[in-house]
């Protein structure tokens, strides 16, 4: 049985939400043989606790690397963005992970992952450097020109990746990632405008029920039938939360099922988030609005095409 390696990045405010991520991908996978790599840089004895418990609960091996952030010295962020130095780990995985590890799946904490694993990982990529969905916002112009990207290129999102390690090793793609990520530039998306500078000429883009918001509207125009739609509406393979999450102090799509998986970690006193009222709502009213004009429109293409 082929073993398929899961990452994520996390630390101390983020190890609950990672470890409900970690629940949903084991929960549904307990005929394949799971690997899981967590890259940390410091992480308290509670929530290195909540890891062994998933570990022991679904007999699998749950591995904390630990980051030497000093590699790091120098990316650059956005200051209207609070992201911690984490967000940055997983472009360091082709020199953490050992070689013999030739690929990984990599998944935001932000994410439930409600499906069999074993195809996605066995597929072929072949010579690409890495396979992701593509980012739900079309970027800006000045985005657009400064990571180089042509308008005949797709932008992808980096929360569900499969990384092809063996080809980053092979092309020195870390060192190309860290020297972009440390450039003086107006910043967008962190780690994924990193890796869509380098590799975007070079990204296989999966069907997008890969990578479902939450909330955020995705324009109709990026699926080809209006099956693929029907299938991202209705059996999406990885939800992605976005803008207003089930953790947060609102109510939210798929709360109740996040919930489901928070109960199974058996984690005690899962921790809310609050977030101004106002902004959550407007949120979800102006998507869900969206939406449904999207509907519509997929509904009637459905007859015209």
């Amino acid at each position: 049985m082929t073993t398929i390696h899961v990452c994520c990045s996390t630390d101390d405010n983020y190890a609950q939400i990672c470890a409900v991520m970690l629940c949903s991908v084991l929960e549904n996978n307990k005929r394949n043989k799971i690997h899981v790599h967590i890259l940390i840089s410091l992480l308290n004895d509670e929530n290195r606790t909540i890891f062994m418990m998933l570990s022991k609960l679904y007999d699998v091996i749950i591995e904390l690397h630990t980051v030497d952030e000093t590699v790091l010295d120098g990316v650059k962020f956005n200051s209207r963005r609070k992201l911690s130095v984490s967000a940055y780990y997983r472009i360091l995985l082709s020199s953490i992970l050992t070689e013999n590890i030739e690929k990984v799946l990599y998944f935001d904490c932000d994410m439930l992952v409600l499906e069999d694993l074993s195809d996605i990982y066995n597929m072929d990529i072949g010579n690409y450097a890495i396979a992701a969905v593509e980012d739900v916002w079309p970027i800006k112009e000045d985005h657009r020109i400064q990571i180089l990207l042509p308008y005949s290129e797709r932008y992808f999102n980096s929360g569900f990746l499969i990384i092809n390690l063996k080809y980053w090793r092979d092309n020195d793609i870390e060192d190309k990632l860290l020297a972009f990520a440390k450039q003086e530039r107006k910043v967008f998306f962190h780690d994924q405008d990193a890796l869509n500078k380098v590799l975007g000429h070079n990204c296989f883009f999966l069907p997008l029920r890969w990578n479902r918001f939450s909330i955020a509207y995705r324009s109709y125009r990026q699926f080809v039938i209006y099956s693929d739609w029907k299938q991202y509406q209705q059996n999406p393979a990885v939800i992605h939360f976005t803008l207003v999450r089930p953790w947060h102090n609102l109510s939210s799509p798929y709360k109740q099922l996040y919930y489901e998986y928070v109960r199974k970690t058996g984690i005690q006193n899962f921790k809310l988030q609050k977030v101004p009222l106002l902004k959550g709502y407007y949120c979800i009213v102006s998507n869900k609005i969206k939406w449904m004009f999207a509907s519509l429109l997929m509904f009637v293409l459905k007859y015209v095409r």
